[in-house]
Parts: structure tokens; sequence; C-alpha cells
């Protein structure tokens, strides 16, 4: 399953699109802090999706501008659309989180230290709780459900706070 692809099928579900303004979209948005994605990924995956006959394009011109390609869901791409969302719905969560390491190895560091790395954790974890909080809030005016992204990941930072707290209780 492609997280890339389901994200550029769905935004250009709600809207057709060219290439660049999806990756307007997603950088306005820093949708990249909800799903990984880069400028270079989004038009390779364009592509490819129009490949495989899930875009259709059209080329526009105003004025003096240069051509533009528009892309829009054909009926199969929105089948594929609606696939990848049962796919992932269906996927099994996976709880792994990037300071995972710091934690396995966290024996291997002098006791004074743990704290240090810990409180490093949790602070880093609110900084990042803050950035997204502020590009959802943005989002909130495109996607009634970013509310819903915006709610999951209030709910994990105060939960994986509460765990490091405790976790500084017993290093």
């Amino acid at each position: 399953m492609s997280s890339i692809d389901l994200v550029l099928l769905g935004l250009l579900a709600r809207q057709r699109r060219s290439a660049y303004d999806l990756a307007k979209e997603i950088a306005r948005y820093e949708l990249d802090g909800v799903v990984r994605l880069s400028i270079p990924a989004i038009y390779k995956n364009v592509k490819h999706l129009e490949e495989r006959r899930y875009l259709e394009r059209r080329e526009t011109r105003r004025g003096e501008m240069p051509e533009k390609t528009i892309y829009s869901l054909t009926a199969l791409g929105r089948e594929r659309f609606l696939a990848l969302m049962e796919q992932c719905a269906a996927e099994k969560v996976r709880y792994r989180f990037d300071f995972n390491p710091v934690i396995l190895n966290l024996d291997g560091v002098p006791k004074q230290r743990r704290g240090k790395l810990l409180r490093l954790m949790k602070e880093s974890l609110a900084a990042g709780r803050k950035e997204l909080e502020e590009s959802l809030e943005a989002w909130k005016e495109k996607s009634t459900t970013a509310g819903l992204i915006l709610g999951q990941v209030e709910s994990v930072s105060r939960a994986l706070g509460e765990w490091i707290d405790d976790a500084l209780k017993k290093t």
C-alpha cells in the first residue's frame, strides 16, 4: 500500500490539480508532517498514477502563461482510491516510534543521563505536536476530517508524555 498514492488520489478526488498544485497544497498545510512526502515523490507518483490509468491529464493555458497539465481521477482511479482507503483502514496499526531505539538502549547509558534523554524526548514530542497542531488547524478549513487527525495527535502525544513521566520515575 502506498500512502503517497492514497494522499495524492485523495486530494485529486476533491479537486483536479496540477502536480505543482498538489505539491503546494501539501507544503501549504504541511501534510508531510502527517504522511511522509517529498516534492520529487509527488511528481514521480503523479506520473506513475497516470501511467496506471488512475489519472487523466488535460493541458491548459491561460493567456501568456506556459501550458499547465491538470490531473483528475479516472473511474479506475476512484476505484483505486476507495480500495486503498479500505486496505489502509484494515492494516495492522504499527506502534513504532522514531525514539524506540533510544528507549531500547537506555540500559547502556549512565543512570544520570537517562533522565536527560527522556526529558529531551518529551520536549521534542511537545514541539512536534505544536507544529502539527498549527498545520492541521489550517488544514481544517479544507477538510473536516483533519480534526480527527488533530485529535489523534493530541491523544497520542498526551499518552506518550504520560508514559515518559512514568519512565522517568522508573529509571
